[in-house]
């Protein structure tokens, strides 16, 4: 157990091995929503080891179902042949490198880096995070769909009656 903790980025180390970065916003300034799905990408500050995981609104880790990724880490992430990531933020299964969310509304991203020069005692140094990008919101959208096909559903089907009735009456069947 001691060894997921730490992996999971819930064990923390002394101030001059670990920093941890939150963030409740993307990079247009929009609040994290559950409901949506985001790519993280880039690359880390230098540090020999990192971690990344999404909580709740109150700073609480989000509890996901055990059997989904509820944190990655610098071992376990799948990196393009530069060294940067993808790392998709969503409540719905996503290939490659994914972070599994619930639908608990807004919600925040913790980035740990740890036995990075970051935490140097001459104060931070410029830094280079990854990108917060939204690339879209399924859950708001599929319901939305789902309310149109019904709407246009029930209207097909009111066409289709007053059409039908004038022939159905000619032919005694009312």
């Amino acid at each position: 157990m001691p060894r997921r903790t730490g992996r999971a980025g819930k064990l923390l180390y002394g101030g001059a091995e670990g920093l941890q970065f939150t963030a409740a916003m993307d990079s247009t300034g929009e609040k994290l929503s559950s409901g949506c799905t985001y790519d993280i990408a880039g690359i880390t500050p230098p540090a020999r080891f990192w971690t990344l995981y999404a909580t709740n609104a109150n700073d609480q880790p989000m509890k996901t179902d055990p059997e989904l990724p509820a944190a990655t880490n610098a071992w376990t992430v799948l990196r393009q042949p530069d060294s940067s990531f993808v790392i998709h933020v969503s409540p719905v299964a996503q290939p490659d490198n994914w972070l599994a969310t619930r639908r608990v509304g807004a919600f925040k991203l913790v980035l740990t880096l740890l036995d990075t020069p970051t935490a140097g005692s001459s104060g931070l140094i410029d830094l280079t995070m990854p990108k917060i990008v939204k690339t879209g919101c399924p859950l708001m959208r599929s319901a939305f769909f789902s309310i149109l096909v019904g709407l246009v559903g029930a209207a097909l089907l009111h066409i289709v009656i007053i059409l039908a009735l004038p022939a159905i009456y000619r032919q005694g069947c009312l």
